[in-house]
């Protein structure tokens, strides 16, 4: 008896130990499955960011304006290396090397971008303010007139008219050209201090704008068309961070100051919901309402009219819909399983059929699953789990019956 106990203890361990053996193969695939999902999304957000920036001339304008022109031709290049490797069906078809080293060239790319060296000026007139002039001569009309203490961009060092100094024997013919407030002109190089700007702001600088163009881009739904709320969301994103540039902010902000800028630009908490998502969720909530309405007898159409094995395959397929549909499915679900509950119920009711005199037989219609990929994993899972239990059963019985005929 005792004998028939513990073998009976082993022979549970040696089933469950089956069990979770196959339940690890199952998490594993599942785990493949979802990082290679998680490579293909972050893949492509690079791929659409870096198009927008080779594609959109104001975007382009910024970036010949912040980054070299080297740095910038490799993010190009980058760009065409990686559209060469996205063969036919590149999200299913390209291994995890594969999608990790195409990542990994549109990232090195982006992170490779370096900034102009920008030179800074303050006017140096004490008393006076500087005359910001169109050419590079005093006999014209000034385009502004700058305080002591202005800050502006220096763009070149030119040479122009001779002015003579207040001892009124030196003679200097060095300008400046400059951008201050938008506009480009000339001051003269003896009331100029240069300040030099530290290549971290200006990364930090570039960085900020490189996020506001994108995000900006998102909004007025470049490549992609996302639902209103989205867009709202990232208009807020957008403006809370630009309440936080006031004044000359690009110059006088601390490091800290900078970098919180930078992070109030980020949306990766977000659920980009595009417009297609959007009304697909939309429709979705509408036909399980009218499904479930029409099932209960409070919707628009007479059952009693249609055939029960059509009723049938309706009330089956609100079943399957509604199995989906737990708390949280705008968000988690993907686009694929919103088309295959979208097909279900639209299927469903397409395929109701009035009751007919002739007693004509009626046609089964099952839609097809889109996200067919992983209902295999699961079934497989299950098969092997089957298999995996009656073998462990079977060679118990076998080892039982040999030991009886010993």
């Amino acid at each position: 008896m005792q004998q028939n106990f513990f073998a009976t203890i082993k022979n549970l361990f040696a089933v469950f130990g089956v069990i979770v053996l196959l339940f690890q193969v199952y998490q594993t695939s599942v785990s493949a499955w979802e990082t290679q999902r998680e490579k293909v999304d972050a893949i492509s957000e690079l791929a659409a960011e870096i198009n927008y920036f080779y594609l959109h001339p104001t975007a382009e304008t910024f970036m010949n304006n912040f980054y070299t022109r080297t740095s910038y031709e490799n993010l190009r290049e980058a760009f065409g290396q990686a559209q060469e490797r996205k063969i036919p069906n590149w999200e299913t078809e390209l291994d995890d090397t594969a999608l990790t080293d195409l990542y990994q060239l549109l990232r090195s790319a982006v992170e490779g971008l370096r900034p102009l060296t920008v030179r800074r000026g303050e006017a140096t007139s004490q008393g006076l303010n500087l005359n910001f002039r169109p050419l590079p001569e005093v006999n014209n009309l000034p385009l502004d007139t700058l305080p002591f203490g202005t800050s502006f961009e220096i763009l070149e060092e030119v040479r122009g008219e001779v002015v003579i100094g207040a001892d009124q024997v030196s003679r200097d013919d060095r300008w400046v050209r400059i951008r201050h407030d938008g506009q480009s002109g000339y001051v003269h190089a003896r009331y100029v201090r240069n300040v030099s700007i530290p290549e971290r702001r200006i990364r930090l600088l570039a960085d900020i704008g490189r996020q506001e163009l994108w995000i900006q881009s998102k909004i007025d739904g470049w490549r992609v068309n996302y639902s209103p709320n989205t867009r709202n969301e990232l208009r807020e994103i957008l403006n809370a961070a630009r309440a936080l540039q006031t004044g000359n902010w690009q110059f006088n902000s601390s490091y800290s100051e900078l970098e919180h800028i930078l992070q109030s630009l980020s949306y990766e908490h977000l659920n980009l919901v595009t417009l297609f998502r959007y009304h697909l969720i939309n429709n979705i909530v509408e036909l399980k309402r009218e499904v479930e309405n029409n099932i209960q007898g409070t919707g628009n159409l007479r059952m009693e009219n249609y055939t029960f094995t059509s009723r049938g395959r309706l009330h089956a397929s609100f079943i399957q819909a509604r199995s989906f549909l737990n708390d949280g499915w705008q968000e988690t679900l993907s686009d694929e399983d919103l088309e295959f509950i979208h097909e279900l119920l639209h299927s469903g009711l397409n395929g109701l059929e009035q009751i007919t005199e002739d007693g004509s037989p009626v046609k089964i219609f099952l839609p097809v699953n889109s996200n067919f990929s992983l209902q295999l994993i699961l079934i497989a899972s299950g098969v092997l789990t089957l298999v995996g239990i009656i073998g462990v059963i079977f060679i118990i019985k076998l080892i039982q019956r040999r030991r009886f005929k010993e």
